[in-house]
């Protein structure tokens, strides 16, 4: 009996539980989305400010706070817009609805490119054959971070379908519109960029010609829409933010909890926060981010293993960005020969750890752990395969 199929009941029991508790998360959190008490608060209202004309001020954070209050009420606090302004276009179109029908409408929004991403991504031939086609939708729907994302109203749904679609594309070898689709991930720019760097090692120029365009294009867009004399507010912006988090009322005003990041900086956080400075902690996260970049480049792991490696190494990665890894947990092979069984395991603890970490309130840059576990033991794997076709393993050479 092959490998997959010996765990059905497993899968089938795990999922629905999964789903269970997911349904019971976003029941209760879309409740308190719809009275403003998420994220999309901010990406609503920086939407309408450039709608009306001052996109020159969504980096005000006092403009911002009073927009949000007026639109979206005083129930949820006031968070600053700090995404790259050619994304709040999007977020303009949706604002000529009202807050509630906004929410709403981007919700649907982001199941129908959950949808349209799995059918991108092409699940691999175990799951659609040996345990049944309905695993890969009950995997993303048990998912952890798809469900904050649709509470929050965040856009790391809509930078995994792009993501997905770059894959799809490296998979036809079509990486110049690869590259250009990744560009417009930059309103990810912590994640899309340690991608494409791993993927440059791999020489992939054309893709990094596309990518180029792209960024200029979305870069000159922002730049119209927040006019010359208030661009430079965005970098220090960034700056403030990821400097300034020394006490508990700046990380509130920023809505930013390192321990809470399951990435290099949660754990670094998490394990030296309390001895060490600021500035130590900012060089042991630069360092540490660092040599996990090296070594996904030395084992040349191929294009879904490097989301992983994006996640992990990101500066700044909330549990909604951590959607990302569902490109690896449904394209990933499991039921290889010598250790599948393995494989299996780390596959339905990286489904379910963020749920269990959710629900027992535990720091999420443990998560950490548990990436990086799945990483290493997906890669041993992805360089046994290679070894027993006698091929030089190649980032994304599929």
């Amino acid at each position: 009996m092959n490998t997959l199929s010996s765990y059905r009941s497993f899968f089938v029991c795990g999922g629905i539980f999964l789903i269970g508790i997911q349904m019971m998360v976003v029941g209760l959190g879309i409740s308190g989305g719809l009275a403003g008490r998420a994220d999309f608060r901010m990406l609503y209202s920086g939407g309408y400010a450039i709608r009306t004309g001052h996109g020159d001020q969504i980096y005000d954070d006092s403009r911002i706070a009073a927009t949000e209050g007026e639109l979206a009420g005083q129930a949820g606090a006031s968070l600053p817009f700090n995404h790259p302004a050619y994304e709040g276009l999007l977020f303009a179109i949706v604002s000529v609805f009202s807050y509630k029908k906004a929410y709403w409408l981007f919700c649907l929004l982001n199941i129908v490119l959950l949808v349209m991403a799995i059918l991108l991504l092409r699940p691999a031939p175990e799951w659609m054959g040996e345990i049944r086609a309905g695993l890969p939708a009950a995997a993303v729907a048990g998912f952890l971070p798809v469900g904050i994302c649709l509470i929050q109203g965040q856009d790391s749904i809509l930078f995994f379908f792009i993501v997905a679609a770059a894959y799809a594309l490296q998979e036809s070898r079509r990486d110049f519109a690869s590259g250009m689709l990744l560009g417009l991930g930059m309103f990810r720019f912590q994640l899309v960029i340690p991608l494409v760097v791993l993927l440059c090692f791999a020489r992939k120029w054309k893709l990094l010609a596309g990518f180029a365009m792209t960024c200029a294009v979305v870069g000159g867009i922002s730049l119209e829409i927040t006019q010359p004399a208030s661009w430079l507010a965005y970098p220090r912006y960034l700056v403030a933010m990821n400097s300034g988090l020394q006490t508990e009322s700046q990380r509130l005003a920023y809505g930013i909890n390192p321990t809470q990041m399951p990435n290099v900086r949660g754990v670094v956080q998490l394990l030296l926060g309390a001895r060490v400075s600021g500035t130590i902690l900012q060089i042991l996260t630069a360092l540490l981010s660092a040599l996990l970049l090296g070594w996904a480049i030395l084992k040349r792991l191929p294009f879904e293993l490097l989301t992983i490696v994006a996640v992990l190494a990101s500066y700044h990665g909330l549990i909604h960005d951590s959607v990302l890894l569902l490109v690896p947990l449904l394209t990933c092979r499991n039921s290889l020969p010598h250790g599948s069984g393995k494989r299996l395991l780390m596959w339905s603890l990286l489904v379910a750890c963020p749920m269990l970490a959710f629900v027992l309130h535990l720091p999420l840059a443990l998560l950490s752990f548990v990436y990086l576990a799945f990483l290493v033991t997906m890669a041993t794997a992805t360089g046994e395969v290679v070894r027993s076709l006698g091929q030089p393993g190649v980032v994304a050479a599929h």
